[in-house]
């Protein structure tokens, strides 16, 4: 009788050895988790704020009623000889027009007096700051508040402070108050 041959067949001193190769065939395929090397960290510079914006004195009385934070003092909402509004501008005109609609403001009026800087003759600036006003109107008035309860002024440049170009930027704005208290003063 011829012996029977079994295929892959191991003797019992080798069967430790003919696993080991398995063994380490799974184990260098297997995922190992790779090192992670420190990066040494690059520094950044600040993020820089968003410009403030100037283009609105919203009056103190408004600004309580109303709990807006203080009127910034830098960067114009408009730019020169322009009436449009800047998305900044419009932000506050946002909060002003919650005020009046559902806030501490329900019920009050508003006086929004255009302004520009000296540059110009008094009648084309008097018209400008007229355009600005009348912008931040219809801008309110798009947001729900009633257009009679708001009142348009122009001052043109006559409040207009500046004498030289960062000077003129913060004249080329529109203020914003209560009807109150214009009336009051």
């Amino acid at each position: 009788m011829s012996p029977i041959i079994r295929p892959f067949s191991v003797p019992r001193f080798g069967s430790a050895l003919a696993v080991a190769p398995l063994l380490l065939l799974i184990a260098c395929t297997h995922d190992q988790p790779k090192a992670v090397m420190p990066v040494a960290a690059t520094p950044t510079a600040p993020i820089a704020a968003t410009p403030p914006d100037t283009s609105f004195k919203v009056s103190e009385a408004v600004r309580v009623k109303c709990n807006l934070p203080d009127t910034p003092t830098a960067s114009p909402q408009f730019d020169f000889d322009q009436a449009d509004l800047r998305p900044r501008g419009m932000g506050i005109l946002d909060e002003i027009a919650t005020c009046v609609q559902k806030g501490s403001m329900m019920g009050e009026g508003l006086i929004v007096t255009g302004h520009t800087d000296p540059r110009g003759s008094d009648s084309y600036n008097e018209d400008l700051g007229m355009r600005r006003a009348n912008n931040a109107r219809d801008y309110l008035v798009s947001r729900g508040v009633a257009s009679a309860d708001i009142t348009v002024t122009s001052r043109g440049e006559q409040d207009a402070s500046g004498d030289e170009a960062a000077g003129w930027q913060l004249d080329r704005r529109v203020a914003i108050d209560e009807r109150s208290a214009i009336a009051s003063r």
